[in-house]
C-alpha cells in the first residue's frame, strides 16, 4: 500500500484570460512556504501552486480565495482550493507556454490618420515617457482647482496645471517623467486621486497650446495662461475658500526621517499583483497594515517605526519590487489603519504585530558598511534558475575561505560568509562563471542577522 502523502498544492481558478505568465508566476511567489507554480491553459487559465507544507497552502487559500486578480477591473473572483494531489517537481512550464502572448500596442507612427472633422485618437506613449499627472475625482473629495494648482505648483519640475471640470480635477505637467512620478507619490498619501496620465499634456490638452514648450516654474513664474498665486503665500489661491469652510488644503509632506510608510508604485506593471505585494510586506518585521491603491498599481505598507520601514525598502528592492519611502505616514492621511488579520491556523512568530508601545524589532536594521570590507555573498533569484538551497550550500562550501551559509526563501537564495572580503569576491567570480546569480552583499552576515 502506498504511503499517505499530505497534499500541499493549491488550485487557483477565475484568473482573467489576459493575465500574463509573469503576473501568474508572481501571484504567490512571496507567500510563506512557496516552492513553485505551473500554469494550465487547457480549460481556461488556471494555476497550480506547490507549497512546502499544508499550513502554508491553507494560508494561501485564506489570502486569495474570493479576491479579485485585477482590482482596477474586477471580474470573476478567484477560486482557490486545495488540489486533489500534489504537483510534481517535474511539472514545468510546458503547459504554461500555451498561454497566448500579449499583443503589443502599435507605435505612434502606425496609427491610422483621423478622418476630417473627427477628433484624432490619442497617440500611444510609453508609460515611462509621460510627464503629466491626471487628477480624477478630486472635486468629489473636496479639493478645488485652486487648491490642486497650489499643491502641484510646489512640486519640483512643475510647468503648468490645466483644469478639467468633467473629470472633477485636471492635469499637471512636469518637466520630466521622473518629476511627474514624484508628484504622484507626494499627492496620493495626502488623499489626492492622482496618477500618471495616459499621455503627456501636449497630447491630452488639445487646445492647451500655451502649455507646450513652457519652462519649469522658477520662483512663482507660471507659463502661458496660468495665474500665479502670491509669491509670498503659495496657498493664496485656496485661502479664501478655507476661510469660509471650503475645501481642505492638502497637507505638506512630513519630515522624511519620521515617515513609517513605504510606497509601492507600478508593481502591477512589473508583474506583481497587489495580493502578492501585500503578502510580501506582511512577512517583514514591524509590519502594521497594507492599503492597496489600484491607480498607482500597488499601495502603501505601514510599519511600526521609520527604521523598520527603511529596512522593508532594502529587502524589497533586490526582489524587483518598485518601492521607496512614502512622502508621509499612512496614519497621517486618514486615521490609524486597523491591525492586520491573520488566519487562525497558521503560526505567526515571523509577524511583528504592533503593540501599544513600539515593539522590539525581530530583525536589527542593517548597519551600513564600506563595500570593500564586506565578506558576505548574496545569491538572489538562484531558485528561479534551478539552484536549490542544498546546491548553493555545497557550491559555496567548496570555495576557499567559506565560513557559513544561511538560506533566505524570500529572496530565492541565501547568503554565504567568507573569511575575508577577498575570498568573498573570488567566490562571486566563480559563481557567476557557473551561472549562479551572486554579488557582494550590502553588509557582512554578522550585521545582516
Amino acid at each position: 500500500m502506498a504511503a499517505y502523502e499530505e497534499v500541499s498544492t493549491v488550485f487557483i481558478g477565475g484568473i482573467p484570460p489576459d493575465a500574463t505568465l509573469r503576473e501568474m508566476d508572481n501571484l504567490c511567489r512571496f507567500m510563506p512556504g512557496y516552492v513553485h507554480s505551473k500554469v494550465d491553459s487547457r480549460k481556461g487559465t488556471t494555476l497550480f501552486v506547490c507549497f512546502d507544507s499544508r499550513d502554508a497552502a491553507n494560508e494561501c487559500i485564506f489570502r486569495l480565495d474570493k479576491q479579485h486578480f485585477d482590482r482596477s477591473n474586477p471580474g470573476e473572483a478567484l477560486r482557490v482550493v486545495m488540489a486533489k494531489s500534489n504537483m510534481r517537481s517535474g511539472d514545468n512550464s510546458a503547459v504554461a507556454q500555451r498561454v497566448p502572448a500579449q499583443v503589443p500596442l502599435p507605435p505612434p507612427e502606425t496609427l491610422p490618420p483621423a478622418p476630417n472633422g473627427t477628433k484624432r485618437p490619442r497617440m500611444y506613449e510609453e508609460p515611462h515617457a509621460i510627464d503629466t499627472v491626471a487628477i480624477v475625482g478630486a472635486s468629489d473629495r473636496g479639493f478645488s482647482d485652486a487648491a490642486l494648482e497650489s499643491f502641484f505648483a510646489q512640486m519640483p519640475g512643475f510647468m503648468a496645471y490645466k483644469p478639467n471640470p468633467r473629470m472633477g480635477g485636471g492635469f499637471a505637467k512636469f518637466s520630466s517623467p521622473a518629476f511627474a512620478m514624484e508628484a504622484v507619490q507626494a499627492a496620493v498619501p495626502e488623499g489626492l486621486p492622482a496618477e500618471i496620465a495616459k499621455s503627456s499634456m501636449s497630447s491630452v490638452g488639445g487646445g492647451g497650446g500655451s502649455v507646450i514648450g513652457a519652462q519649469p516654474v522658477m520662483g512663482h513664474q507660471y507659463p502661458g495662461h496660468m495665474v500665479a498665486p502670491s509669491p509670498v503665500d503659495p496657498w493664496a489661491g485656496a485661502h479664501q475658500e478655507l476661510a469660509h469652510g471650503g475645501p481642505k488644503r492638502p497637507r505638506i509632506p512630513e519630515d522624511p526621517d519620521g515617515v513609517d510608510t513605504v510606497a509601492i508604485v507600478g508593481a502591477e506593471d512589473r508583474g506583481f499583483p497587489v495580493v502578492a505585494v501585500e503578502a510580501f510586506f506582511s512577512a517583514i518585521p514591524g509590519f502594521v497594515a497594507f492599503k492597496p491603491n489600484p491607480r498607482m498599481g500597488g499601495g502603501f505598507a505601514k510599519f511600526a517605526s521609520p527604521a523598520l520601514a527603511a529596512e522593508a525598502v532594502s529587502v524589497a528592492i533586490p526582489e524587483g519590487i518598485p518601492v521607496e519611502m512614502a512622502k508621509s505616514s499612512m496614519g497621517a492621511s486618514g486615521g490609524q489603519p486597523p491591525p492586520p488579520q491573520y488566519p487562525p491556523h497558521t503560526s505567526y512568530e515571523h509577524y511583528a504585530v504592533p503593540q501599544a508601545t513600539p515593539p522590539v524589532p525581530a530583525k536589527r536594521p542593517r548597519i551600513p558598511e564600506n563595500p570593500g570590507s564586506v565578506d558576505t555573498v548574496a545569491m538572489v533569484g538562484a531558485l528561479d534558475r534551478g539552484f536549490d538551497e542544498e546546491t548553493l550550500r555545497a557550491f559555496m562550501a567548496g570555495c576557499p575561505g567559506f565560513v557559513a551559509f544561511k538560506e533566505n526563501p524570500r529572496m530565492g537564495g541565501g547568503f554565504a560568509k567568507f573569511e575575508s572580503p577577498q575570498a568573498a569576491s573570488e567566490a562571486v567570480a566563480v559563481a557567476i562563471a557557473e551561472g549562479v546569480p551572486a554579488a557582494i552583499a550590502k553588509s557582512s552576515m554578522s550585521n545582516l542577522y
